[in-house]
């Protein structure tokens, strides 16, 4: 997206190096945040705020725009990270999915390339950033729908062993 922008390789690595930098306070954020406001509302605030940085990113023309969004972009997915994993850790009953997330992370973080890269079609990344917005926000919803699930499992007023 930033080669076609107009900036060099270099300086789209110098902004991918400084966003990387500047957004790991998102990870540390999340700690403070969890406290206060729960799990999933951090979550959703994150992932809009994602898909509005996406366009951002898009449409981006200027170095400084570009290092903007790109640091939002590292801020938001460290803070919501944290709190997909938290939430994604009560609602595991069995303890069996918790351990499967860094595997879909990283199979995530490989198809993410190679579908960006057959959704990008003259320099446009419009059809890219419409799908990541898809994607976040269905994985939000099905998150959602996973933590219901366990929260209403472990209630108290639902008998937990057959009788």
């Amino acid at each position: 997206i930033g080669r076609d922008a107009g900036f060099t390789e270099q300086s789209v690595g110098n902004m991918i190096a400084i966003a990387l930098l500047l957004g790991a306070p998102g990870s540390l954020l999340s700690g403070v945040a969890a406290r206060r406001y729960g799990r999933i509302r951090p979550l959703a605030v994150s992932t809009l705020l994602l898909v509005v940085t996406f366009g951002v990113a898009i449409y981006a023309r200027s170095p400084m725009v570009y290092l903007l969004a790109g640091t939002l972009f590292q801020f938001l997915l460290n803070f919501g990270l944290s709190f997909q994993y938290g939430a994604l850790s009560d609602a595991d009953t069995s303890g069996r999915l918790i351990v499967l997330a860094p595997t879909f992370q990283g199979i995530g973080g490989i198809g993410g390339p190679i579908i960006a890269g057959l959704l990008a079609h003259g320099g446009s990344y419009v059809a890219v950033g419409a799908w990541s917005a898809v994607y976040e926000i269905t994985g939000l919803a099905l998150l959602v729908v996973l933590c219901t699930r366990g929260a209403a499992a472990r209630s108290p007023s639902l008998p937990t062993t057959p009788r």
